[in-house]
């Protein structure tokens, strides 16, 4: 019978400045976004967008963002390589760990250079 191994946390790197102001996209630009393209935030407003934190996975430099919507766990993700920033939307029905989110981003975004 297989068993479940229970998974170890990870731990990514923050940018040296961890703060929404170091995002290469304003807030009302990530908002737009948003409405735009996540299930259930058409009505998001811009004092629901909570900054989560900032990380560096290899040469890519993410922000994260969490906001409500149709009751689902949802963020919105800004990454920049060295094309420019990227915006993207994760939402799930089980609560997922910001760093889980960000590291499913990375590996679909390595995953498709």
């Amino acid at each position: 019978m297989a068993q479940a191994m229970p998974v170890a946390p990870v731990s990514l790197p923050y940018l040296p400045e961890n703060s929404a102001a170091s995002c290469p996209v304003s807030a009302p630009e990530l908002l737009r976004y948003i409405r735009s393209n996540a299930e259930g935030a058409r009505h998001v407003r811009l004092d629901q967008l909570v900054f989560v934190r900032t990380a560096r996975i290899e040469e890519s430099r993410y922000w994260l963002w969490r906001f409500p919507a149709a009751g689902l766990a949802s963020y919105a993700i800004v990454m920049e390589d060295a094309e420019g920033p990227w915006l993207t939307c994760h939402q799930s029905l089980a609560g997922i760990a910001p760093e889980d989110v960000l590291l499913a981003d990375y590996r679909t975004v390595s995953d498709n250079p």
